[in-house]
């Protein structure tokens, strides 16, 4: 089967992802499942070739050097995010199908909290979760709130540009790397001068990142950013302590000071068959602040299931609140279910009552 002829296949079916690895058969991930297209496995030359046709040479020559390569591909009027790997010594590809148009913050189902946020003049929301978990389509219907509301200045810097936005209340200006900025540490010191409003990153990736993104939230920039965790309180231990033994108390002062949330989010089969987002939140309140800037993050569980009023709310409850609207099964909830938050997950009778 084709590459473009694949594509077609993803585009129809509503496939999230198009897996395409030496050895085996092109396959489709559909709802959250994998499923093999054609008749014969991928020749080892196969991946390569596309690579030659989909790739420039100057994307080409910094995935041989570095052994993976993340790039967007469009096709049919689809965007698609491809990222490059090596594997057993021949190169693999998987595509990520982009939605059409770029979600509302009602339709993925997010938390009201975070579109009062997008109000706020300063501070950071960083999204967590794994990859292919929606952080950054959360991002970028976010970005498009504000977009359609506000008259604001908006910088995405991007690995690489994944929904493209047009200025409509705002004016946006999208950077991708390699492309518009060398990387993102770069832009970062530079980006001040330019006054934007409100700042989306990728990943923050090391030390240095993370000092700049917590930097540009305390001198009056709203920014948005993402770090793979597995829950929110994960995610206030690896801002702290990617930095020296020396640093983390400053750290944790500055992050107490700028963060507004942290979201992580996991996608989960519901009971229609398709994927329904449950989004665990903390938000940074005064006793939240206090706990972060003392270093007890591990009693941040307990505050998240305390503290709904002001918006946070933990895994377990997120995994009630959608087993209650009858949109994901209590065997779903039950296999998702956070074992360390001391709130346990209701039974269906208690869902009922």
């Amino acid at each position: 089967m084709k590459i473009k002829e694949l594509l077609d296949q993803a585009i129809a079916v509503g496939a999230s992802d198009v897996l395409l690895s030496p050895g085996a058969l092109p396959a489709l991930r559909v709802e959250g499942q994998l499923r093999s297209e054609g008749s014969a496995p991928l020749s080892a030359d196969g991946p390569r070739q596309l690579l030659q046709v989909l790739m420039s040479p100057e994307q080409q020559t910094r995935f041989m050097s570095s052994k993976s390569a993340d790039f967007a591909y469009e096709h049919q009027g689809r965007r698609f995010r491809a990222s490059a790997f090596f594997s057993n010594g021949h190169p693999g590809l998987a595509f990520r199908l982009l939605p059409a148009s770029i979600p509302t913050v009602e339709s993925l189902g997010l938390p009201p909290i975070l579109s009062q946020f997008m109000h706020r003049p300063e501070g950071l929301i960083v999204f967590t979760g794994a990859t292919g978990q929606g952080k950054t389509t959360t991002q970028a219907s976010l970005i498009d709130q504000i977009n359609r509301t506000e008259s604001r200045f908006i910088v995405t810097l991007e690995d690489p540009i994944e929904y493209l936005h047009v200025a409509n209340k705002s004016i946006i200006g999208q950077r991708e790397i390699g492309r518009d900025i060398e990387d993102f540490n770069g832009a970062l010191r530079h980006i001040v001068r330019q006054r934007p409003d409100v700042v989306m990153l990728g990943e923050m990736r090391d030390e240095e990142s993370t000092r700049s993104t917590m930097t540009l939230a305390e001198t009056g920039h709203l920014v948005l950013s993402t770090l793979h965790t597995g829950d929110a309180v994960q995610a206030v231990a690896r801002l702290v302590e990617g930095h020296s033994t020396a640093q983390q108390q400053m750290v944790r002062g500055q992050l107490a000071n700028v963060l507004l949330a942290i979201v992580n989010q996991r996608l989960i089969r519901g009971v229609t068959g398709r994927l329904v987002m449950a989004a665990e939140v903390l938000v940074n309140t005064p006793a939240a602040a206090h706990l972060i800037r003392e270093g007890h993050t591990e009693q941040l569980y307990g505050l998240m299931e305390s503290d709904q009023h002001a918006g946070s709310q933990s895994m377990n409850h997120a995994l009630e609140i959608l087993m209650k609207q009858g949109r994901i099964s209590q065997a779903e909830a039950q296999r998702y279910a956070i074992n360390r938050e001391s709130r346990p997950m209701m039974s269906r009778e208690r869902v009922g009552k």
